[in-house]
């Protein structure tokens, strides 16, 4: 692109060539599983996907109670698949899942809402 200034007492010079890239939002995220996990004792879900690869991608893992906007879902940003979601996972509670591409300031569309139900009760795991 190159510009100049016109005006009515005459033309100034072209400025030097600048080019610019333009980017398209990353494909959307497919495959999205939830299944039940826990972390030290406490539930937790695991969340894996197939999205873009590339350099500059990462995901926006967003989980509600209920599947609606409101209340606003938590958001769990990643770089990597599988990620496990602990922050405000509850025992026994439904919660609906959904996951996008970011890249260059560009986020993709939503997967599918996926869902599954956190484990009930303390998970004590004994080791031998």
């Amino acid at each position: 692109v190159r510009v100049r200034a016109v005006s009515d007492v005459g033309n100034g010079e072209w400025s030097d060539t600048v080019s610019e890239t333009t980017y398209d939002a990353p494909s959307q995220v497919t495959g999205v599983t939830v299944t039940q996990s826990s972390m030290n004792g406490s539930p937790a879900l695991s969340v894996t996907w197939t999205g873009p690869t590339g350099s500059g991608i990462s995901y926006i893992v967003k989980y509600s109670t209920t599947n609606q906007a409101s209340p606003p879902p938590r958001e769990k940003t990643t770089s990597t698949s599988p990620v496990t979601l602990t922050e405000g996972i509850q025992q026994g509670t439904t919660y609906y899942v959904w996951v996008a591409a970011i890249r260059n300031g560009l986020q993709g569309s939503y997967s599918s809402r996926r869902s599954a139900t956190s484990f009930s009760g303390h998970m004590d795991w004994t080791y031998w």
